[in-house]
Order: C-alpha cells, then sequence, then structure tokens
C-alpha cells in the first residue's frame, strides 16, 4: 500500500487541483477522493450579520467550491481508470436541516449536497460520487457546543441515542 502526505487550503481552488495532481503523481493513480475538509465559526444562527461577508465567502470557497474544484481535478483521472472512481464528500446534517454552528455553515452545506447530486448525474457512469451526513460529533470542536446544546442535540438525534464506534486497521 502506498501511501503520501500532501497538504492544500481547501478553500483554495487552484491549491486543490494541484493536490489532486500531486497526488496522482505520487501514488500512480487515485481511485477515492475524499472531501473532509469544512469551514464554519459559532455565531448565532438566527443572526444574518452574525458572520461577516468575508466569513460567508470562506465558508462557500471551502464548502462548496472545493468540494466541486476536487471533482474537477478527480474526474478525468477517474475517466482513465478501467473501474472509475470515487468523490466521497463529508457534509452534514446540517444541509437538510435549519441548524448548525452557522447560519452559513448550514447554506453552504445544503449547496454542497446539491453539488453532489448535480456530479452523480452529470459526470458519468465511471464517476461515483456520494456524500455522508453526520450529526453531531463530539470531537474538541462539537464540544464548543457545551452541555445545554449537546443535549439537546443529542435528544434531537434522529436514532434517539449515541452510536459510537472504532476503525481498525490491518497492520
Amino acid at each position: 500500500m502506498k501511501t503520501t502526505i500532501l497538504k492544500a487550503d481547501a478553500g483554495s481552488t487552484s491549491e486543490v487541483a494541484a493536490l489532486v495532481k500531486s497526488a496522482t503523481e505520487a501514488l500512480g493513480g487515485l481511485d477515492v477522493v475524499i472531501a473532509n475538509a469544512g469551514w464554519t465559526r459559532f455565531s448565532d444562527f438566527a443572526d444574518l450579520d452574525a458572520l461577516t461577508d468575508d466569513e460567508w465567502d470562506r465558508c462557500w470557497r471551502t464548502n462548496v467550491l472545493g468540494v466541486k474544484a476536487l471533482a474537477a481535478a478527480a474526474v478525468p483521472v477517474f475517466n482513465s481508470n478501467e473501474e472509475g472512481g470515487v468523490v466521497l464528500v463529508t457534509s452534514s446534517i446540517a444541509g437538510r436541516s435549519i441548524g448548525g454552528s452557522s447560519m452559513a455553515y448550514s447554506v453552504t452545506k445544503a449547496a454542497q449536497l446539491h453539488l453532489v447530486k448535480c456530479v452523480a448525474k452529470t459526470q458519468g457512469r465511471k464517476v461515483r460520487c456520494n456524500a455522508v451526513l453526520p450529526g453531531l460529533l463530539l470531537t474538541e470542536w462539537g464540544l464548543e457546543y457545551g452541555e445545554e446544546k449537546i443535549g439537546a442535540l443529542k435528544e434531537a438525534a434522529a436514532l434517539g441515542k449515541e452510536v459510537c464506534f472504532s476503525l481498525h486497521f490491518p497492520s
């Protein structure tokens, strides 16, 4: 198994395109790309002016344009593969609901989900594009919600319970 470590700003379309090119060269091709970057800032969801225009732009660039750039750069690689390839996007339940860390985040995640559908519909049978929509993740960042909000989010969760899992990779 080959691995490489590369770094790019997911809000910069040129850096994302360069990242896909470098990964393809370093690994000798690509089968799957995962868009797992996102940007937001906690704010009062009901306040239309809680985030500045620059913060809305940063959220849009990272959560939507970065994903589009990743797909655009990966699709030609996938089309050259006999088996095609996969674009997998880590989105959010905030894209299907009225809520989340900020209004900008929720709006851009909704746009991201539509982008995933559009890519899946238009890029041909060799390119599969899907999204996963996690809810509350109790990471260092997710814990910033505070106990009261976390409790309310857990109570409102579709499964009505916490789901914990761990991943184990073969040595």
